[in-house]
């Protein structure tokens, strides 16, 4: 398809959303309209149709920088790779639903979409990696509060990251991605972050 026949199909689809939203008596703006769209096209069983309406709204939302409409967005388009069993996808976009809510400042919608995470944690993009100077081995850190320990069955400690070395404790510390917040959980040999020691 060629460039000036997507602008075209574009330019269409925009004439129908806004017809739409005039007739429903609204001051809408062409993400409002694409949305109720895609919403439409949704109730309508076209799932297809609704997500590729549900992508120019919020290409529209982006544009135009309404956060809160974006957030909306990307948590509806997270429900739906949910449904089709699509997790990595999933995660991604829940993950950036809640940077556009914090940015909005909806509580609410974030303490949501972070319970709609935690079962997706294994397919969350990793933020950050903690290496093992005795194996080589990186671990992931996907979720938001990560475990640090010792010889502990993946899974036996909630978000855990296990090494094998006996200079670290069988819990050792916590790492939370909101601020970079370290905390030592008074192990044996501490913490040393870039060549310093605290919380022994």
């Amino acid at each position: 398809m060629s460039v000036r026949a997507r602008s075209t199909k574009r330019e269409k689809t925009l004439e129908r959303a806004l017809d739409l939203a005039k007739r429903a008596g609204s001051g809408a703006s062409e993400g409002d309209a694409l949305e109720s769209l895609a919403s439409l096209e949704e109730k309508a069983g076209n799932i297809d149709k609704a997500l590729e309406f549900y992508a120019l709204a919020l290409k529209q939302y982006a544009a135009s920088g309404e956060v809160y409409a974006s957030a909306r967005i990307l948590e509806r388009l997270a429900d739906e790779a949910s449904e089709q069993g699509r997790k990595a996808d999933a995660a991604k976009r829940y993950r950036e639903s809640l940077d556009y809510y914090t940015i909005s400042g909806d509580w609410l919608s974030i303490k949501r979409v972070k319970r709609l995470l935690e079962p997706l944690s294994d397919w969350a993009p990793a933020w950050g990696y903690l290496l093992d100077i005795m194996s080589g081995l990186r671990h992931p850190m996907r979720s938001d509060s990560v475990s640090v320990c010792r010889d502990s069955p993946e899974g036996a400690i909630r978000n855990n990251v296990s090494f094998s070395s006996t200079f670290v404790s069988r819990r050792h510390l916590n790492i939370n991605r909101e601020g970079l917040h370290v905390d030592d959980l008074r192990s044996l040999n501490g913490t040393t972050i870039n060549g310093k020691l605290f919380n022994i």
